[in-house]
């Protein structure tokens, strides 16, 4: 299934602009990270200007608190449809810029210190990711002398293509139903999808977030889809609506295409059947009669012509007798 850029639609990122969503992602990503407490949660702004006042635009940025002590915590977030070899240098200059904006705003530790900032990068792409994880990776320690002076920063990787399976153990959660969406390798594939969403947008509240999932869903389904799926879901807002007209035109498209197949193989053995009955005239007739016939035969298009065929090549003991059969057949020849 074709994956979108995220920078084409902000629909994706705004989906985990909800609490609840970054609560998932976090429960999913780590266990050492659900000492987080998202109760008074809240995104901040995240343009930085550097010093050169070059603006640099960081995807999203999350204040949550530790449990244990109530200090802030920064989750930085990232997003990549496409893999990055760089992408620790990326991470790592915003997160310099984050601390350089946390610094002016006075968000500081109690004793004057930097909070934590931990950057996560969402990747929707197809392929595997398989950039480096840490900054120390693209700058590797080439003398012990230097080594104390090199970075080692070190970002967190929600590769969606690798989460498939532990998504589908965990149906009803909705950051789970995105992954299985993302990573649909078949209309049939996100039928089921859609079924499972309806389950999960029966349990009440995240009014908004649930429309905001349907929005995406739509805009997968018809980039997706053919001209007949786009006008069943066109105007359409509902996820169970949505489900139901996807299971219908899944069912249709799967039809069709039993019937292509079954076709295909009646012209299959048509086609065999014909090459088999041009080697026959040629072996008795010789090969000019065949090339004569050929064409005949090509405009004989159903089995029981190409049968009746057969016979007259039994039949007629001489090429003559056999052109004879064929003029006065109803099919006749030019």
């Amino acid at each position: 299934m074709p994956t979108l850029g995220f920078e084409y639609d902000p629909t994706f990122k705004r989906i985990f602009s909800y609490p609840e969503m970054i609560r998932e992602l976090v429960s999913f990503l780590s266990k050492q990270l659900n000492e987080l407490s998202f109760e008074r949660a809240q995104l901040i702004g995240t343009e930085h200007v550097s010093k050169q006042l070059k603006k640099r635009q960081q995807d999203m940025v999350w204040q949550v608190q530790q449990t244990e002590d109530g200090t802030f915590v920064y989750l930085a977030l990232e997003f990549q449809s496409t893999v990055d070899k760089f992408m620790p240098l990326r991470v790592n200059t915003y997160r310099s810029l984050l601390f350089e904006q946390l610094v002016r705003q006075h968000r500081l530790d109690s004793d004057g210190r930097l909070p934590d900032v931990i950057p996560i990068v969402i990747y929707n792409g197809k392929r595997r990711w398989t950039a480096p994880l840490e900054f120390s990776k693209l700058h590797p320690v080439r003398s012990s002398v230097y080594a104390r002076y090199n970075i080692s920063a070190r970002y967190i990787l929600m590769d969606f293509s690798a989460c498939k399976e532990r998504a589908l153990k965990c149906a009803s959660n909705p950051l789970a139903l995105l992954i299985r969406l993302e990573v649909a390798e078949s209309m049939a594939e996100l039928s089921q999808v859609a079924e499972d969403y309806v389950e999960w947008y029966r349990q009440p509240g995240q009014k908004e977030l649930k429309a905001d999932l349907t929005s995406w869903f739509k805009t997968l389904l018809e980039n997706a889809g053919d001209e007949n799926l786009r006008r069943r879901i066109e105007g359409v807002e509902d996820m169970g609506m949505l489900a139901e007209n996807l299971r219908q035109w899944v069912a249709e498209y799967k039809e069709a295409g039993l019937a292509q197949l079954e076709q295909g193989r009646i012209e299959g053995l048509e086609e065999g059947k014909r090459e088999l009955l041009l080697r026959q005239i040629e072996t008795k007739y010789g090969t000019e009669v065949r090339e004569h016939l050929t064409e005949t035969l090509l405009r004989h298009t159903t089995t029981e012509a190409l049968d009746q065929f057969g016979d007259w090549i039994i039949e007629c003991e001489s090429a003559e007798k056999l052109f004879q059969r064929i003029r006065a057949s109803s099919n006749g020849i030019s």
